[in-house]
């Protein structure tokens, strides 16, 4: 058995790519329910694996790559959101199979990075005998099913939820930047949801996926974006980048909206905003929360859960594309939310006529 850790962990992502077909090919809950029940550990020891053993080397051994480390991390621990949520969840909840398809998906997009140029940069870097070294390391931490953090609970198999479990889909909130990265997983889900569904019910999810973005982004915009530009070394490049990504965001949501879920176009177009808000949200948690948790202090940025839900509570509802400024967002914010909720009223009392 080779203790090279670059070998152990390809052969970790050919195990996690079979439980992936395993789940993919599953046609009953129940048999979802056991690929996700054989998924969530093997996702958590890769990730200790790496966490733990390869990581720490790299930034310590290879400072050019620092970066990417901290690009990988972020990228594991949205992945281990979404596990935990799947591990609070019945396989009969209409939600299980999308949540189970992004983390799917987020995985895959992960380990398919680390083959291509990753895997490659490190084996140049650190050379045969640290790579083994690291590999041994890996094998007793496996071994000794030792480490800092512990896998994640399974999913239930008898359609209960475990004891203590917490609400459905809730992933205990510590601050800002655990509030806006489960929005994220929100935003995937729903994305999916839209995909999926026909006639009214793609509707209606639609007209979620508007709320929840327009709300979102104004919430950063108004609350956390200003806390970047003040705490962040390089914060206005970084807040700038993000705003025209949402500019251009809304300018597509907005179009979307305006021609509804069964215009010819509107697959295409779908597609086209999911994939640049789901980069657009993968940038966020890569170059600005992570910076955030560095580089403000812990008081501040739980304060800010505070902050941010304020302003979703009086966001608008709809995207406006050209008001991406704080400064903007709070001097429209009121009239455009009254308009906006007005829009939703309308909107609902024709839904149920």
């Amino acid at each position: 058995m080779s203790t090279d850790a670059i070998v152990l962990l390809r052969e970790d992502h050919k195990e996690i790519r079979r439980l992936f077909r395993e789940f993919q090919s599953a046609n009953t809950p129940a048999r979802k329910a056991a690929a996700v029940r054989r998924i969530l550990p093997a996702l958590a020891t890769y990730r200790q694996r790496e966490d733990e053993c390869l990581y720490p080397q790299v930034r310590t051994l290879l400072p050019d790559l620092d970066q990417r480390v901290l690009e990988n991390s972020e990228q594991h621990h949205v992945a281990e959101a979404l596990c935990a949520e799947l591990a609070t969840m019945n396989p009969d909840d209409e939600r299980f199979t999308a949540k189970t398809t992004v983390l799917i998906e987020t995985v895959t997009r992960h380990i398919t990075g680390e083959e291509q140029d990753w895997f490659p940069q490190v084996r140049k870097g650190l050379g045969r005998k640290q790579l083994q070294d690291v590999g041994a390391r890996m094998i007793a931490l496996r071994k000794n099913g030792s480490g800092k953090k512990k896998p994640a609970r399974t999913a239930p198999t008898n359609g209960a939820a475990p004891k203590n479990a917490a609400p459905k889909d809730a992933v205990p909130v510590q601050d800002v930047v655990d509030l806006l990265i489960q929005q994220h997983t929100q935003i995937r889900d729903l994305f999916l949801e839209v995909e999926k569904a026909d006639g009214e019910a793609k509707r209606e999810a639609f007209h979620r996926l508007v709320r929840l973005l327009a709300v979102h982004e104004t919430a950063e915009e108004q609350a956390v974006h200003p806390v970047a530009r003040l705490h962040l070394q390089g914060g206005g490049d970084i807040v700038d980048a993000r705003l025209a990504e949402e500019h251009q965001a809304k300018e597509t949501l907005a179009a979307l909206e305006e021609m509804g879920p069964d215009a010819p176009e509107f697959p295409r177009l779908l597609a086209e905003l999911r994939a640049s808000v789901l980069e657009h949200a993968s940038h966020e948690e890569a170059y600005e929360f992570r910076y955030l948790r560095r580089d403000v202090p812990a008081a501040e940025l739980r304060a800010l859960v505070k902050v941010v839900k304020a302003a979703e509570a009086i966001a608008p509802t709809h995207p406006h594309p050209g008001i991406e400024s704080a400064t903007a967002n709070t001097l429209a914010g009121p009239a455009l939310s009254l308009f906006d909720r007005t829009k939703d009223l309308v909107h609902n009392t024709i839904g149920k006529g």
